[in-house]
């Protein structure tokens, strides 16, 4: 059933952005964490623009990156490289991003921190950047906080979700016992 989201409850509830990123996490599916993370950034930063922007876009998302993430500290990368990255694994589930090239974003890929490195099988591109799945986790969540606590003081950011927000799908988990009660 669709619900009126809550900010804490999108990010950090039982059911929310970090409890589905953990699962795929927990079985290993990198690339599936990876998509997750970036589709989480996404909305968080889609939830900073300005009432007057209907859309989204990557100058929200390096802004976003750039205030809450700190990637320059954190994973040796720029709020470009990352957009590059989001934008390659969204788009194609590949490290290609040929806009965000020309934008100057390095190719990215990831490894397991305690996993073989990513260049055990096959050499990468000159200028590709490896990011530790691990890392990107720990800066994500790290940001997700940051972002929550801002969003509550800051006027701007607290005008920007309150605007945005409803937008946001967020659902209650099925009961099997309430759809038997209601035919």
């Amino acid at each position: 059933m669709l619900v009126d989201p809550k900010l804490q409850e999108v990010a950090l509830g039982d059911r929310g952005m970090l409890q589905g990123i953990q699962a795929c996490l927990d079985q290993q599916c990198l690339v599936s964490s990876v998509t997750l993370i970036f589709s989480a950034i996404d909305a968080l930063a889609a939830l900073t623009r300005p009432v007057t922007q209907p859309e989204t876009d990557g100058a929200t998302f390096q802004a976003w990156v750039k205030r809450f993430f700190h990637p320059e500290k954190k994973l040796n990368c720029t709020s470009v490289d990352l957009w590059g990255a989001r934008c390659g694994v969204l788009h194609t589930y590949s490290p290609e991003a040929p806009r965000a090239s020309r934008a100057g974003a390095r190719r990215v890929y990831y490894q397991w921190r305690q996993g073989p490195n990513a260049v055990d099988k096959r050499p990468l591109p000159a200028g590709s950047l490896v990011i530790v799945i691990e890392d990107l986790h720990a800066a994500l969540i790290s940001a997700i906080h940051t972002y929550v606590e801002e969003a509550c003081c800051d006027p701007v950011l607290k005008t920007c979700l309150e605007k945005h927000l409803p937008s946001l799908l967020c659902y209650v988990p099925h009961d099997p016992l309430m759809a038997t009660n209601a035919t």
